[in-house]
């Protein structure tokens, strides 16, 4: 622990609360190393997921798994109390952003969070959002078979084809099997917010206890952790469960209801099966005997990670090519799954990297590295401290890592993540990071594919972005420093493979447990002539 700082700082809990950048870039720091923090969070799922896997109900059972992101909530908020007990112990007062969902104040009880604001919901969409849908719907589809004809394809084995969320993956599977879909949505279902179960008694009971079980195996988590949440912070916990619990069934018995009359059992692709929508409507489908597919998001080859909420509820998983599906496996078999059938795991034989990288090939390769992209964390101040410490930490590293090559010369163009639009006051926030870190600083906000000419190397200080794969398949160099390898860390194998296509700078944490690297070793990498490509990774992990 540190000393007790003499000052008035403010410690900002979200890229909208930060004041003054050189304050924070003096002040910041962390009670913990990140990947002793994260351990917590790895220890709240498996609490959860172990109440989902001895749960012998069935129905209880699938209300668990709808609400299986619920320990997203608990590592949120045992962060909370342990970065608010850390601030004021060093002599800090904790500052977080008014539109931030999860703190408003400092108490629990008195944030949204206390009056059980934070829930995920299913709402009555307006009638524009329903226009927008339909149209939206028709726009996918032409994209899928290129044809206005596509309500007379958009069945399967006798089932109609619906789609929550259309993503890349799953417009080439639907596209190789020469199918369409129909775009399910809330609009589309017309559930009704609001309409609650009846007789309804038994579930009240069942759910009593077990929210009382979950909350309590979740602090005693944290308590596990040095975290000890207060008797109110822990009466906010409870009624969250309960609530949670609650609403999760009223939403799935409307759902259900409006699968049952308007949609009938369909092969439904639900899309990464994260979404609260998704999950309810895969659970809606499979008690009508209908089947569900979800489908890879992001970075996700050569990686070993906890992938339970992608793979419960569905009857397949779909990712990029053959690799993956081992991986995939190999996730599976490292994680107790909460179901007792294990969903099998196909793949789409995704080619667009491959096609990417042949195009990408014929062009020069940079002589000299002049201009550095440095791709953006995703900065949402609703989703903060998901990781158990603060997403300001990776701000901290970004400017880490942008000073010592700005102060050799270089430019960096910080290409902003697409969820860090959101962020209040956005361009209030990029003119002070810009003026903060002086001249050679600029930031791009266009998709990574049509910018990637602008640059002639890329830096990535986290490596679980699609980008990064984009990245890989240029004939420019890429340096990481692949913060994330203990959030989603690669294979042995792969991380080998990777190291020969890529940079990786080794990096520890000072006595601030902020970033520390070889600053001579970053800059001298950026100095050299880009080497020739090695390919081993990508034809491994990304190519088909």
């Amino acid at each position: 622990m540190l000393h007790k700082k003499n000052t008035n700082y403010q410690f900002p809990l979200d890229v909208d609360s930060i004041a003054d950048f050189k304050s924070f870039d003096e002040h910041f720091s962390l009670p913990e190393k990140p990947e002793k923090l994260y351990k917590l969070r790895d220890d709240l799922f498996d609490a959860f997921f172990n109440v989902v896997a001895t749960c012998k109900d069935q129905d209880i059972k699938r209300i668990l798994l709808i609400r299986a992101k619920s320990p997203f909530d608990y590592v949120r908020l045992f962060s909370f109390v342990r970065i608010k007990a850390y601030a004021e112990n060093i002599g800090f007062k904790i500052k977080n952003s008014q539109k931030s969902v999860f703190y408003h104040t400092s108490s629990l009880a008195d944030s949204p969070f206390g009056r059980g604001q934070c829930i995920e919901r299913i709402k009555t969409p307006s009638s524009m959002s329903a226009l927008k849908a339909r149209f939206r719907n028709l726009l996918y589809n032409v994209k899928v078979n290129g044809s206005l004809f596509y309500f007379f394809n958009s069945f399967h084995n006798g089932r109609r084809i619906a789609n929550t969320n259309p993503g890349s993956l799953d417009m080439i599977y639907l596209r190789k099997l020469n199918k369409s879909f129909f775009l399910l949505n809330e609009a589309e279902l017309g559930v009704l917010e609001g309409k609650w179960v009846e007789n309804n008694s038994d579930f009240e009971k069942k759910f009593s206890g077990l929210s009382d079980t979950i909350a309590n195996n979740m602090i005693s988590v944290a308590r596990s952790h040095g975290i000890y949440p207060s008797d109110e912070d822990a009466s906010v916990l409870r009624k969250l469960t309960l609530t949670s619990l609650q609403y999760a069934l009223l939403d799935f018995y409307n759902v259900s209801q409006s699968f049952a009359e308007k949609i009938g059992p369909c092969q439904l692709m639900a899309g990464t099966n994260c979404g609260y929508f998704n999950r309810m409507s895969a659970a809606a489908n499979r008690v009508l005997g209908g089947e569900n597919t979800a489908f890879a998001h992001g970075n996700e080859v050569g990686r070993i990670r906890d992938m339970r909420i992608e793979t419960s509820l569905v009857d397949a998983f779909a990712t990029y090519n053959a690799q993956a599906v081992s991986d995939v496996y190999s996730c599976l078999q490292k994680y107790t799954q909460p179901e007792i059938a294990t969903p099998k795991i196909i793949s789409v034989d995704d080619g667009r990297l491959l096609e990417f990288w042949q195009k990408q090939s014929k062009k020069a390769a940079p002589k000299k590295v002049r201009t550095i992209m440095m791709v953006g964390f995703p900065f949402d101040i609703n989703m903060n401290m998901d990781k158990t410490f603060p997403d300001i930490y990776y701000l901290d590293m970004e400017m880490k890592l942008a000073k010592p090559l700005l102060n050799e010369g270089f430019r960096i163009l910080y290409k902003i993540h697409p969820e860090s639009l959101g962020i209040p006051r956005l361009n209030e926030f990029l003119a002070t990071l810009k003026s903060f870190l002086g001249p050679g600083f600029d930031v791009v906000l266009d998709r990574f594919e049509n910018v990637i000419d602008m640059a002639d190397a890329f830096l990535f200080p986290f490596t679980s972005t699609t980008t990064f794969n984009f990245a890989l398949c240029t004939n420019k160099k890429v340096v990481a420093i692949d913060f994330d390898e203990f959030v989603r860390p690669f294979s042995n194998e792969a991380r080998a493979l990777l190291a020969k296509s890529c940079t990786i700078i080794p990096h520890t944490f000072d006595n601030n447990n902020r970033l520390s690297f070889d600053t001579d070793l970053l800059v001298g990498t950026f100095k050299s002539c880009a080497p020739d490509p090695n390919t081993s990774f990508q034809e491994k992990y990304i190519f088909p």
